[in-house]
Parts: C-alpha cells; structure tokens; sequence
C-alpha cells in the first residue's frame, strides 16, 4: 500500500492556522486540575513522608557524586565486565529519580513502572557476573548464543528468591492491567456502577507499597556503589579528599542496609536484606574466578545461610 502524500506549503499553513484557532477556544481545564492535585500531594508527601524523601534524596545525590567521580579514577583494577555493570547502574539513576518524582507528584502506578525497570537493570548487573561467557546478553539482541536474561525466570528459577514485589509490580506495569481489572470488576455492580474517568486519588497504601519498594532498590544499588565499583586511589594527589567521598558512601550504604536488614514492619523485606548479601557474595565470587560454575557456588552460599 502507498503511503498518502505530504501536505504542500500551503496545505501546512492551512493545518497550523486552523489548529491555531482550536487551541485559542480548547478547554484545558484537565490540566489545571492535574497540576491541582500534583501540588497538593507534594505538600502531603512533604508532611507525612518527609523523612523518606530526605533519606532518599541523599542516598540518591550520593551515588550521583560517586559514579560522577568515578570516571577520573583508576579503573584498572575493576574485573573485565565491571565497566558494562557500572554504565548499566549509572544509567539507571535517571529512571531512579523520575520514579521519584513521579510517586512525589501522586502517580503511584507510573512511578511503580519505571522502578520496575530500575529493579531489571540491577538484576542485569548480576546477569553479567554470573554469565561471565556472554555478559552482553543481559540485553536482547539479533544473533545471540548462550544464557539470555529473562528477569522472572533469574530470580524465581534461578536463584530461587521470593522476591513476590516484582510480579505486584507486573500488575502495574502491564498497561495498568490492576487498576483496568478493578474497573472492570467494579462497573458489574448493577447497584452502584462506576463513572470510568481519569482520576487521581491520595493512596497511602499504595505511597508504602512505592517508598518500600525504593528503598529496597536504593540498598541494592548503594550496596553495589560501594562493594563493586571500587577502585585504588592509594596513588592518587588527592586521595584524602577523595576518601572522605568514598567513607561517606559507606556511611549511607551501611545504614540503609541496617535499615532494610531490621525492617519492623515486613519480614520479608528483612529477608530480602540477606538476599542482597548473598548475591553480592555470588558476584565477588564469580569476578574472582569465571569459570566456577556459578549456580554450584550459589547453592553453597545459600545453604550457609
């Protein structure tokens, strides 16, 4: 089939000014009511989350300084794949912090779904690791041969860990399949059947589920900061300087770790802590020696637990 022609000059002035003319009569009310909704719930995060933001913000800025400083260190001691890791994670702060701003504005659900892409890019850093033989695999590409990354099978099947926040999320992610079905199941009350609208709504039960689910990924992250994107600056002009940066991202990786370690709310979130702890022992590991057969050493480390 053909494709239609491209509008002429005239044609394009014609389209631009009629459109002109709607947008100078449109109604864009929506927007305003948005943009309502948006500065009220920062206010309400500012009141009942500002603790959260404060610890996250900092956690943040932090590993934006480090991988930032990173770039003019000695990087010659890091394992042959450790520099795939590191842009991996540096490229994920970006999504990390319009999660962030998005679960600040009152959009849980789009906030769920990019830190569910913020969760892959970590499970494909330990994709990497373990699959030292084809560690470009952990993305998809024409032509591949060995392991590819799935993330659900790598964490359920692989390393066998209930981390069940990531399939929730799934539910969100997948074309608001949660709210759509809940719709869905809502308009069959022939009592009370729904209006279907854009809506947004305060969800502090959503708001926990989201700050839980960042603050797990913040420690995972952190933890990487600091256990593997290490390097010698025993050489270097300014290394007191330079420590004092190093010491305190230890300082925040350490606390969040305790915090996520001795979580008083959610037993699961505490035995996702040893979990991290595991997996991290797995990537020295395998970083140390390629060739051990990575799901042998997985279930040794395991079953030390």
């Amino acid at each position: 089939m053909e494709a239609p022609r491209a509008r002429t000059k005239q044609e394009s002035q014609d389209l631009i000014r009629r459109l002109d003319e709607m947008v100078s009569k449109s109604d864009v009310s929506a927007f305003t009511d948005i943009q309502n909704y948006q500065t009220k719930h920062r206010l309400y995060m500012g009141k009942e989350y500002r603790r959260f933001m404060n610890q996250f913000e900092m956690f943040f800025c932090s590993m934006v300084e480090y991988s930032h400083n990173i770039n003019y260190l000695d990087k010659k001691g890091w394992p042959i794949n450790r520099g795939f890791q590191f842009v991996i994670s540096t490229r994920a702060l970006k999504q990390f912090y319009s999660a962030y701003t998005l679960l600040i504005d009152g959009a849980y659900e789009d906030s769920i779904t990019i830190l569910r892409s913020v969760y892959e890019s970590f499970l494909r850093i330990i994709f990497v690791s373990i699959h030292p033989e084809c560690p470009y695999n952990a993305y998809s590409a024409k032509e591949q041969t060995g392991a590819k990354f799935n993330a659900t099978g790598l964490v359920r099947d692989e390393l066998k860990l209930d981390w069940t926040t990531y399939h929730i999320t799934s539910a969100f992610a997948h074309s608001n399949m949660f709210n759509v079905m809940g719709d869905m199941i809502e308009l069959g009350n022939k009592e009370k059947p729904k209006a279907i609208a854009l809506t947004y709504e305060k969800d502090d039960d959503l708001i926990s589920m989201v700050t839980n689910f960042m603050m797990f990924l913040a420690t995972a992250f952190l933890d990487a900061h600091e256990q593997l994107f290490t390097v010698d600056i025993s050489k270097h002009k300014q290394r007191q300087q330079i420590q004092q940066h190093i010491d305190k991202l230890h300082s925040y990786a350490q606390i969040n770790h305790e915090a996520l370690r001795t979580h008083n709310a959610n037993e699961n979130w505490r035995k996702t802590a040893v979990d991290l702890e595991n997996v991290f022992e797995l990537i020295k590991a395998m970083d140390a020696n390629p060739k051990l057969n990575w799901a042998v050493k997985w279930s040794e480390i395991r079953k030390a637990v």
